[in-house]
């Protein structure tokens, strides 16, 4: 199940290990996109793939496709998608990968999400955040977010790591006091004493960024009808406001954007008690008011409202918003239940206006919709931990977490979810419950710290495999010169009514050839097959649908041939407790059967001859075999001459 040199606890944390092993997945045939700041300015990938840690020509593990890097960061930039990377290719290490830098500003950030889908991916994964994106409005990003979806991607998106750092109010409430003859804010809006400042405090060394807004819309979105008609300003101060250490000041109604963002470093060598002011300059008094802070290391002293942090295209309709629990603290590896880190965003901001900035009934989304794991090991990102025994970097943040959903996701798809909705589906259905750690009370279902609670992605897979049907084969086999047998086996079913065989060449439409009746509702497994005859040569493409009782159709995969009027041919079968294989040959040959477990061990070699155009059928018995995949060698001896033909089958 490993891949590469270093392997994500994470993996195991959201068990999708057992899940490929139990479901034959490795997200082959799907594409997965990665937006963070840089894949290669550290000129490290090309290390990263001969460890086996990443995909490209010189993986030693097989997984030869490259990623490929639509648009990289022209320098400066930490690798984080490439450690992103890793983590996907763990989870879903057959998956092709996409990568592009999403740090050169909001509008690029926007078109990189568009470029992503354009070139194919299925699933779309970011763990970016600008601290200008609107909190009470879609803005470019978010509105880039739902078109994909809309068109038909699954889109995840790093919660952020700001805990509750959030100041959210009803109204300005004026204190009576004003700075350079403008009235300020009151933070005591339960009553008493008037506090017209708020206390911070900034730990030694910590920068932080804080992101003021109000109930205006932003002007200076695509096709805004509106734009702020209220300016308002905010001040750092030291602790006894004798200097003034940061200031937004924006004229805000001439910008068109109710905005204000200061940052402050404390190069004082301890922590720093600041001090907040809010002012309101001109316009219309604010009916709502919010700021942020982006670093959890700042505490809010006084007057907290412990309020929301997922603001931006993470709280976009169509994202998944995804938070933190460190793979450490989750039942993989034995605490009970899982617990989600402090850091992990709060969800909750409300949205009061359209995309164009008409005002709306507030809308609350329920962010973030789930916990994957964090912490865990890559080859060069992050920073070791005392928790583990390696000394590998681990990589700490909802930007770990992000990418390991997002490779659920992709095995998700490829086990038959079809759309961003099944997919969240089978996560929120199977998720572990999480207490959110910021209420006294238990927390049962969703909350908005914890969301639906831990994934759980062996789970999640099984919900999706029971979903109409579990298919456990499908394949395509060639008989004689030119005719197939299609073939597939089920272990279970729901309310499954037949399947629809289709057929195509080359280039042309899918068109139906057959239908074969289902058995409704069976937790067993049933097997189907489908003769198809007189095949011209040429490259043959068959594909399988399921279709529901209530007339719901899904497709199940796509198979090939290749009817050449010379080959060798080999098809296989099982049938209560029995394992046949049919063998054709246009000449006549020596005809040697070899079968092999799962660790490379011969269990069983047959010979027999046969003449030149027949058919032949070997049997044998394998009702006491362990199941498990079984594979095959057929070797056809002509003189000097021998071809093998290789497969496998389950028990």
């Amino acid at each position: 199940r490993r891949v590469g040199s270093v392997h994500s606890q994470g993996d195991t944390a959201q068990y999708t290990d057992l899940a490929r092993e139990d479901y034959s997945l490795d997200g082959n045939s799907f594409t997965i996109g990665v937006l963070s700041d840089s894949y290669d300015n550290l000129n490290g990938a090309s290390s990263g793939i001969l460890s086996g840690d990443l995909p490209g020509a010189s993986n030693p593990n097989g997984y030869t496709t490259e990623v490929t890097v639509l648009k990289d960061l022209a320098s400066g930039g930490s690798d984080e998608a490439r450690a992103m990377v890793e983590i996907i290719h763990d989870v879903s290490p057959a998956a092709e990968i996409l990568a592009r830098t999403a740090f050169e500003g909001e509008a690029d950030f926007a078109q990189g999400i568009l470029d992503l889908r354009t070139a194919g991916a299925d699933v779309i994964v970011d763990d970016i955040g600008y601290f200008a994106e609107p909190f009470f409005q879609d803005g470019i990003i978010a509105q880039a977010v739902d078109e994909v979806v809309d068109d038909g991607a699954v889109y995840f998106s790093a919660a952020g790591n700001s805990g509750r750092k959030s100041y959210e109010v009803d109204g300005f409430n004026d204190s009576g006091f004003t700075l350079s003859g403008k009235p300020i804010h009151n933070f005591n809006t339960g009553g008493g004493s008037v506090d017209y400042t708020q206390s911070l405090s900034i730990p030694a060394g910590v920068t932080m960024v804080l992101t003021f807004q109000w109930d205006d819309p932003f002007g200076t979105l695509p096709n805004s009808v509106a734009s702020a008609n209220t300016d308002m300003d905010i001040h750092l101060y030291n602790s006894n406001l004798t200097a003034n250490l940061a200031s937004g000041t924006d004229d805000n109604i001439s910008t068109g954007d109710p905005l204000e963002i200061i940052s402050y470093t404390n190069n004082t060598g301890s922590a720093e008690a600041v001090n907040l002011v809010i002012q309101h300059y001109s316009g219309p008094v604010p009916d709502k008011m919010k700021y942020v802070i982006w670093s959890d290391a700042v505490s809010i002293q006084e007057n907290d409202t412990k309020s929301s942090t997922v603001t931006g295209h993470a709280n976009a309709s169509g994202a998944i918003a995804v938070g933190a629990a460190s793979y450490y603290n989750t039942e993989a590896y034995g605490a009970s239940p899982a617990s989600i880190n402090g850091f992990s965003s709060a969800g909750g901001t409300p949205i009061l206006f359209d995309k164009v900035g008409n005002s709306i009934t507030e809308e609350i989304r329920l962010k973030p919709e789930m916990v994957a794991p964090d912490n865990a090991n890559t080859t060069f990102f992050g920073w070791d931990i005392a928790q583990d025994s390696d000394n590998h970097p681990n990589f700490p943040g909802t930007s770990a977490a992000a990418p390991h959903l997002a490779g659920l996701g992709v095995l998700l798809l490829e086990m038959g979810a079809s759309n961003r909705t099944e997919v969240l589906d089978a996560m929120i259905t199977t998720a572990a419950d999480l207490d959110d750690p910021n209420t006294a009370e238990a927390d049962l279902g969703f909350d908005f710290s914890t969301g639906y609670g831990m994934v759980q992605g062996r789970q999640a897979i099984a919900h999706i495999a029971s979903l109409p049907v579990e298919l456990m084969e499908f394949s395509v086999k060639k008989i004689r010169t030119n005719n197939a047998y299609v073939q597939w086996a089920t272990a279970s079913e729901f309310n499954n009514k037949e399947f629809i065989i289709q057929h195509k060449t080359d280039s042309k439409a899918f068109y139906e050839i057959g239908k074969v009746e289902g058995k409704g509702s069976v937790q067993q497994r049933s097997d189907y097959g489908f003769l198809v005859e007189n095949l011209k040569p040429g490259i043959h493409y068959f594909q399988l649908l399921q279709k529901d009782i209530d007339g719901k159709k899904v497709e199940l995969g796509v198979e090939t041939i290749e009817i050449k009027s010379t080959d060798n041919s080999v098809y296989t079968f099982s049938k209560e407790g029995q394992q046949s294989f049919i063998v054709h040959s246009p000449r006549s040959n020596e005809i040697e059967i070899q079968v092999y477990n799962s660790i490379g061990k011969e269990v069983l070699r047959k010979s027999k001859k046969i003449n030149s155009e027949e058919t032949s059928e070997i049997q044998f018995d394998v009702s006491n075999w362990m199941k498990g995949t079984y594979f095959y060698k057929v070797g056809f001896k002509n003189n000097s001459n021998v071809e093998l033909l290789s497969g496998k089958f389950a028990r």
